[in-house]
């Protein structure tokens, strides 16, 4: 056994040996299968490999909670710890395994295991190494204050300008205004003079008329509101 993790197709032909079949095609990065000759009419167990990040999903018949879910984070290291998944998915490795609640990620800047309520949502999407927490985000402690820190005023540097932009950005796009818009190219097309009024955002108030959105989906012009 190499010392590189299973290929894409190590892991089907490990599924396959176990009596799983592939559901369904590839999609980032992922294998999904599902159990052939299911016990249990309609609920059969399936398997989802992140063979990228190695986590793993099952999704099998429980007694007392019904059909759910089991997510797993780095759960397996070689095509011998995968197979004990397929072998009983309800396997409880003691690696990976854990509650939304507990679940942990890296912060890219600080480099610490943090949980979930320590980032923004935005920011637990992006995974483990690409993810930074809220206090990274908010500036955190100055660390480099000096031996004793007093009267040190942290660098304002322009990764610190460059954040501060984006919050006060997203900040602001989250304000909406009532803005009135005139469509040009309604009464082109015969459709008559189109004025409507639309809630945007007040750093970037730009629409699309909704009768021409209607006809041509998303190839229509944005409009600029009327100068108030």
């Amino acid at each position: 056994m190499s010392d590189e993790f299973p290929t894409p197709l190590e892991i089907k032909a490990l599924a396959e040996d176990y009596g799983y079949v592939e559901r369904r095609s590839e999609v980032s990065y992922t294998l999904f299968f599902r159990e052939d000759n299911p016990e249990q009419e309609g609920q059969p167990i399936l398997i989802n490999i992140f063979y990228t990040t190695r986590g793993i999903m099952t999704k099998l018949p429980h007694p007392k909670q019904g059909y759910n879910e089991m997510w797993r984070r780095t759960a397996y290291d070689s095509l011998e710890s995968l197979a004990m998944f397929f072998e009983n998915p309800r396997t409880h490795s003691g690696k990976g395994y854990r509650q939304a609640k507990n679940a942990l990620s890296g912060c890219a800047q600080c480099g610490m295991q943090k949980k979930k309520k320590d980032y923004t949502p935005a920011q637990w999407r992006k995974g483990a190494g690409k993810c930074v927490c809220k206090d990274c985000s908010s500036g955190g402690s100055n660390e480099d204050s000096g031996a004793n820190g007093e009267g040190q005023v942290p660098t304002l540097t322009l990764e610190a300008l460059e954040q501060h932009n984006r919050l006060t950005i997203k900040n602001e796009n989250k304000t909406l205004e009532r803005r009135q818009f005139n469509c040009p190219v309604c009464p082109k097309e015969g459709r008559g003079k189109h004025c409507f009024f639309k809630r945007v955002p007040q750093m970037k108030p730009i629409c699309k008329c909704p009768k021409c959105k209607k006809i041509k989906q998303d190839d229509c012009e944005r409009l600029y509101p009327i100068p108030k």
